[in-house]
């Protein structure tokens, strides 16, 4: 990650403004993860969705703006993936792992090591990372050519060692699955 931020800084990518931090022009904000699991506790998983939602636009958002400056044509499925992993280590969320990845199939694995929303949070009987859920949706869009989704299958918080979450077409997910009607509706 170090790397990475140190190819934004000489890149002139990542500045910081008097009362503003912009990356690749565009303006951020730094924020404890405490208040997006205080978001998530306050509201009893009920705004998870809107979490999820709105971190899927943002995902597909700055994978087209880095598309714009960065590439003449459509942006490569590794690049976003080397690009997506470096930002979610740089926002602070954890470490994004692609475990599998199949064009053909059109689905892609994410894993997510050191979670730091499910190390705030604790236990939970209900997995906890929507906002990179809805990352990892909106980069999936992009990717596999088409409106995808993302359901977390796994989660520290409810005791595995790292979550888990499959990016794959909405239509292909099997609306009757519980885990699928839970976080999808």
């Amino acid at each position: 990650m170090f790397e990475f931020v140190k190819k934004l800084m000489i890149g002139k990518e990542m500045n910081f403004e008097e009362g503003k931090v912009l990356l690749l022009k565009e303006p951020i904000c730094l924020m404890p993860i405490e208040t997006v699991v205080d978001i998530i506790r306050s509201t009893k998983n009920q705004q998870n969705n809107v979490l999820y939602q709105a971190a899927k636009v943002s995902g597909k958002y700055w994978f087209d703006k880095i598309t714009e400056r960065f590439y003449k044509e459509k942006m490569p499925p590794e690049k976003i993936l080397e690009w997506g992993n470096n930002i979610i280590a740089l926002a602070g969320y954890g470490i994004s792992i692609v475990h599998k990845f199949d064009i053909n199939e059109k689905y892609i694995v994410f894993y997510l090591k050191n979670s730091t929303i499910c190390e705030l949070y604790g236990k939970s009987k209900k997995p906890l990372d929507h906002i990179y859920r809805g990352f990892i949706a909106g980069a999936g869009s992009i990717m596999l050519n088409g409106d995808s989704e993302a359901v977390e299958l796994n989660c520290k918080s409810m005791g595995s060692p790292y979550c888990e979450f499959i990016v794959k077409h909405k239509d292909k997910f099997d609306k009757k699955d519980p885990i699928v009607k839970e976080q999808l509706g």
